[in-house]
């Protein structure tokens, strides 16, 4: 837009004006900002900093105006104030510096301007772009990579000299930053200084972020294809966190996918805190899971494959399903698709549907679009087949229960009824392959935590697929209402003509014994 190119024009010029100026010092983004923000309300700076006094704030650069009223220049100085408290608590004083110098000299502006100080300004808006995402995942996370591994500065601020377990802990750290410096993420209950505290967790621990570093030391390749496959969204924290840092309160593209943690309705067992490994690690396999969630059902309230079914079945919209073994893996599924119940075992769904792993290891396994498996089980995804009364629970090798991927008799996941001697293998014909549980050799598991969540953008989809759900629970209670009557007055017909008594008696007819009118005066053999 016309602002941000303002905005950029000015973020450069205030660069350029502090190089002339400052050759041995380095310039924090948070005083950047602050100069960038004054420089153009045309104001003094009041900042109490060395830096600060030796800049020229009268400096007004060439390029379209940016207004701003009064209120919204104080929203950004109390942004600056917030992004200068995380800056100091969290990074190095040379750390948004060397981000941009290492970003100028890793990007190429193709087809551009001869004219020198043309092509520096084409360079700075390269990188910056590229920082912000807007070159593509690929391109931001080769860039993310080139940075974190010149940076060999963070070696000792990180605890640790290996650069892929780095880059991880760094995009952790500024996915916290991001979700502080996010206008009206934290509610008035949650501490900006127990969310610094827990960013610093990733510095300090060098364990913290083991399930996604144990994802990468299992991956035979590089770290680029690596991220793609495992956390195809890492790159977008980075992306995330330069926006809200350079570019404060201005709105992200419709296009952007932007980093958040899920954002909870109630407490959950699979973590403690939004900021812990396993939301970070689902943040990062996936978008979807970038909303808000709506528990739906847990075994907390009932261990009972009924109520989950009638969780499932009450909710018309995206669901996840979260399960923790009793040997303790945590793996999930993802789909668009709304449940329903099947009076067969049948399959249904979408490709807009994923399994995925949290714990021991990050993974994610999305439907198998390899041209060489063909089959016609492809699109087997997945099926809700309930047996008609809790009487007749289902064992591990029945088709009743829940079932994921696979095949009839031999699902990729199988849920049973009795949420025992479930079973779970690695691979199928429609997801890509790889382990679920703890051993890779193990197949069968008990459930030990099983939770269902609503996962929408909006209050406004809760709410529909919610009213949705209430239809389809009172389309499926009116069905069984109706079968009960019939059933009823059929029992009633039987009687009056009495082919009921002519049933329960023909084994007599049967055995030899023949039907005695007085059966109570019959002589006992």
């Amino acid at each position: 837009s016309e602002n941000e190119v303002s905005w950029l024009i000015i973020l450069y010029a205030k660069r350029q004006d502090f190089l002339c100026k400052n050759e041995n010092d380095s310039l924090s983004w948070s005083v950047w900002l602050l100069l960038s923000l004054e420089s153009n309300q045309s104001t003094k700076i009041t900042e109490d900093t060395e830096t600060s006094k030796k800049i020229d704030t009268n400096f007004e650069p060439k390029g379209p105006p940016l207004t701003l009223d009064h209120d919204e220049y104080s929203l950004r100085r109390k942004h600056i104030q917030l992004w200068k408290y995380i800056e100091t608590e969290l990074f190095p004083a040379y750390f948004g510096w060397k981000v941009i110098d290492l970003a100028l000299a890793n990007v190429f502006v193709v087809g551009g301007s001869f004219d020198p100080k043309i092509k520096d300004v084409e360079q700075f808006a390269e990188a910056v772009c590229t920082c912000l995402g807007r070159r593509g995942p690929t391109a931001t996370s080769k860039l993310l990579h080139s940075i974190f591994s010149n940076l060999t500065q963070l070696d000792e601020e990180i605890g640790s000299s290996f650069t892929e377990g780095r880059i991880v802990s760094w995009c952790h750290i500024m996915a916290v930053s991001s979700m502080l410096l996010y206008p009206d993420y934290l509610d008035a209950n949650d501490d900006v200084k127990d969310w610094v505290t827990r960013a610093k967790i990733s510095k300090t621990e060098k364990g913290h972020l083991k399930n996604i570093i144990k994802s990468w030391e299992e991956y035979n390749g590089s770290f680029s294809n690596w991220s793609q496959m495992a956390v195809p969204h890492l790159s977008t924290s980075f992306a995330t966190f330069c926006h809200l840092a350079l570019f404060p309160n201005f709105p992200f593209r419709s296009t952007s996918i932007c980093f958040r943690f899920p954002q909870l309705d109630k407490p959950t067992l699979f973590w403690r805190h939004p900021t812990d490994p396993i939301p970070f690690g689902l943040s990062m396999i996936s978008p979807k899971f970038n909303g808000k969630w709506y528990k739906l059902f847990t075994t907390e309230d009932g261990y009972a494959f009924s109520l989950m079914q009638m969780a499932l079945l009450g909710y018309q919209g995206p669901t996840v399903l979260m399960i923790q073994t009793m040997e303790g893996a945590k793996f999930g599924y993802y789909t668009s698709t709304a449940w329903k119940k099947t009076n067969k075992p049948a399959y249904f769904g979408s490709s807009e549907s994923f399994l995925f792993r949290m714990v021991p290891s990050i993974k994610v396994y999305n439907p198998d679009n390899d041209p060489c498996k063909i089959g016609r089980n492809k699109e087997n995804y997945m099926y809700l087949f309930p047996s008609r009364s809790s009487a007749f629970s289902s064992s591990a090798n029945d088709n009743f229960g829940l079932a994921i991927g696979g095949m009839m008799g031999s699902p990729r996941v199988h849920i049973t009824e009795s949420l025992e001697g479930c079973r779970a293998f690695h691979l199928d014909t429609t997801y890509e392959p790889g382990p679920l549980l703890v051993n890779e050799e193990d197949i069968t598991f008990d459930i030990d935590v099983l939770e269902v969540w609503a996962v929408v953008t909006n209050d406004e989809e809760y709410i529909k697929a919610r009213r949705e759900g209430k239809k389809s629970l009172d389309v499926i209670e009116a069905t069984r209402k109706k079968a009960s009557i019939v059933d009823k007055t059929q029992f009633l017909d039987d009687i009056e003509s009495g082919v009921l008594l002519s049933r329960l008696y023909n084994h007599r007819d049967i055995m030899g014994g023949g039907f005695v009118e007085n059966d109570s005066a019959a002589p006992l053999s």
